[in-house]
């Protein structure tokens, strides 16, 4: 991919989603009690893939406890979010399965604080899953990596779990701001809010605009939509250049969320649109003659930013069409 975006001469754009895979793979393993759930649970699984009297068995119980009929499901580790799909599947059929052990002395039983771990990694990976679901779709641009990926980063800040996990936590923090928000001397670091691609697309989306740029996103990205327009016409570009130099990633200050749904991704999301929903852009005092043509862009601009976002649910090219 990168050779070939290199021959073509086009920007490189990554896969997001594989990006998220490797956060939670370099940092679901980074504590020993995870990894022995993870070991005990998957030897389960083993245990009814290779007999079929124990999965009939297993159904027998689920029908007697009007459960659905369903089985559980292993982790693979080149399968996307398989370690959550395991966890959630096993803890779905929690009932099923402590009955099934009381019956088996030759397996492993789960304890109480088996399951409170087991829950508390269900909540820390679910929106890694969402947001692989959500960016899967075929109509997903690539404006929605900003918002998404800040707002997986506000969630992972506040959300709140058992102690016994949270250096797994701060493991997946790490990993994330390391993957998307490292310092600017991390070349492997992709650094969304720098990038000239993921600024762009997300700036002219009208669903997020610049809700989700700090003050220096928010004049380059202003920078770079003028001089843009300025040059598909043919023109000399805006002389108003930014030091744009961002050592970490976008510092919001949010009020405590005190809904029930605080630890969601969609709860995150709203509390960042309504934070910068009031701000403006931040801009230098220009020269004082400017060319007619800039002024007109610039204005066209503020309004288009100023004005109200559209939902997070609408598709945005239908949005552009109703503004045409």
């Amino acid at each position: 991919m990168v050779k070939g975006s290199n021959l073509a001469e086009i920007p490189l754009i990554h896969c997001i989603i594989h990006l998220l895979q490797l956060v939670v793979s370099d940092s679901i393993m980074s504590e020993n009690i995870v990894i022995d759930v993870l070991a005990k649970c998957r030897r389960l699984v083993t245990h009814f893939n290779h007999s079929s009297l124990a999965c009939s068995n297993f159904k027998k119980i689920q029908q007697q406890q009007n459960f659905d009929n369903l089985c559980l499901v292993r982790d693979v580790p080149t399968r996307w979010n398989s370690t959550y799909l395991m966890l959630e599947r096993l803890n779905k059929l929690k009932i099923p399965v402590q009955l099934y052990l009381a019956e088996r002395s030759d397996l492993m039983t789960f304890s109480t604080f088996d399951w409170t771990l087991i829950s508390s990694i269900i909540k820390l990976l679910k929106p890694f899953f969402q947001l692989t679901q959500e960016m899967s779709s075929e109509i997903t641009t690539l404006s929605s990596v900003i918002p998404n990926i800040c707002t997986l980063n506000k969630y992972m800040s506040e959300c709140q779990v058992d102690l016994s996990i949270q250096k797994t936590q701060s493991q997946l923090k790490t990993s994330l701001k390391n993957q998307f928000f490292a310092e600017a001397n991390n070349v492997k670091s992709l650094h969304i809010t720098k990038n000239r691609c993921y600024v762009m697309a997300t700036s002219i989306d009208p669903r997020y605009k610049f809700s989700f740029f700090d003050d220096d996103t928010k004049k380059q990205a202003n920078y770079w939509l003028i001089n843009d327009v300025l040059s598909f016409e043919k023109t000399i570009v805006c002389s108003e250049e930014v030091d744009f130099h961002v050592n970490e990633s976008p510092q919001l200050k949010f009020s405590v969320n005190t809904e029930k749904e605080e630890d969601s991704l969609e709860s995150c999301f709203k509390e960042i649109i309504n934070a910068t929903s009031e701000k403006t852009i931040p801009s230098k005092k220009g020269k004082a003659e400017k060319k007619s043509n800039e002024i007109l862009i610039r204005k066209e601009i503020k309004k288009f930013i100023s004005e109200p976002l559209v939902d997070r649910k609408c598709c945005p090219l239908k949005a552009w069409m109703q503004e045409e």
